[in-house]
């Protein structure tokens, strides 16, 4: 109990101090504050903040770091306060039961996937399913797929604007694959496979027979099979990341700049039945451009919060480092 109420009077004195300094003009007519009194208090706060830090009192920790920001303003310059990335991510977020469900269910999964060999990160736990589909479908000695009629009924399945947007998702990552691995070619190595499946999880183009008859032939093949009319007819899909994958697969099968996989598009978009797909494209334009312009507007705020604390005398350890690097990246990722 008297470590509660001393806690709460250490509380009321830093923000009696902190309303002081933000009006100090008010209370006082110099403008100058006392040098060795105000940096003696500031010093002080600084030391307190770093003592405090951890017992986790948040709300006190947000009150000292104001108090200290203030007073640098105010030109009282002292021992440089070092704000925490732990510390700060949270003093804004403060656990409510959603959120500390959300983080439990994080730790779990991080569990389950140690032990099952599964990849934690998000969209990725499906990387090893998707990898034997796709070697399973894209080859002629599976069974009942000599001439890959199996993959052309996948194609169809995937298309449909009934199936479920999970399994259309997992669908097209199989055939954006299956155009990487060529698993019917012959001969072919493991470690070649494994290698062109990574480049498919990369995002980057296939090894160096882009371009090649061979790829090319390939790429066709797969457009003649379903392919194409599934990228058509998932744009449409109201899911985004379905969206996403679609466009993807769709630049996957353009890559290299297949006249034949070109024609079989043209001959879906020519009619006049194809209105709701460009309208689509028109919408996902706009949108990308609002969010480059959103990521850049983020990328000028971080750069003039970091300038502000730097010049009130506060590092902040790499959390504005991150925040950056996060907006160039979804910035790029958008572009």
């Amino acid at each position: 109990h008297d470590l509660g109420s001393h806690l709460n009077l250490v509380e009321e004195s830093t923000r009696a101090c902190l309303i002081f300094c933000t009006k100090w003009r008010t209370f006082v007519n110099n403008d100058t504050p006392p040098t060795l009194e105000a940096q003696v208090v500031r010093d002080n706060a600084v030391h307190l903040y770093h003592d405090i830090e951890k017992f986790q009192l948040h709300k006190l920790s947000k009150i000292l770091v104001e108090l200290i920001t203030c007073m640098s303003l105010l030109g009282i310059h002292g021992v440089l306060l070092s704000v925490h990335e732990v510390e700060v991510a949270e003093q804004e977020n403060e656990f409510t039961p959603q959120q500390a469900f959300l983080d439990g269910w994080t730790k779990f999964r991080s569990y389950l996937s140690h032990h099952l060999g599964t990849d934690v990160k998000a969209g990725q736990a499906m990387n090893t399913p998707i990898h034997d589909i796709a070697l399973t479908l894209g080859s002629t000695k599976a069974h009942m797929n000599d001439e890959l009629q199996s993959l052309r009924e996948f194609c169809q399945v995937i298309r449909d604007p009934h199936c479920n947007d999970f399994l259309r998702l997992t669908g097209i990552k199989v055939l954006r694959a299956i155009v990487y691995m060529r698993p019917d070619q012959e001969p072919v190595s493991r470690d070649k496979i494994d290698a062109e499946y990574k480049l498919h999880l990369d995002g980057t183009s296939p090894c160096s027979d882009l371009g090649s008859w061979i790829h090319e032939k390939w790429q066709a093949r797969l457009g003649n099979l379903g392919a194409v009319d599934v990228v058509c007819a998932c744009i449409l899909a109201d899911d985004l990341d379905v969206v996403g994958s679609a466009l993807k697969l769709g630049v996957t099968l353009l890559d290299g700049g297949n006249p034949e996989v070109q024609s079989l598009f043209t001959s879906i978009l020519l009619p006049t039945s194809s209105g709701p797909l460009f309208k689509r494209m028109f919408y996902l334009f706009e949108d990308a451009q609002a969010d480059i312009k959103e990521n850049k507007r983020m990328h000028k705020q971080i750069i003039a919060e970091n300038a502000a604390l730097i010049k009130a005398g506060i590092h902040t350890a790499k959390k504005e480092d991150a925040n950056l690097q996060l907006a160039q990246n979804k910035g790029h990722m958008k572009e």
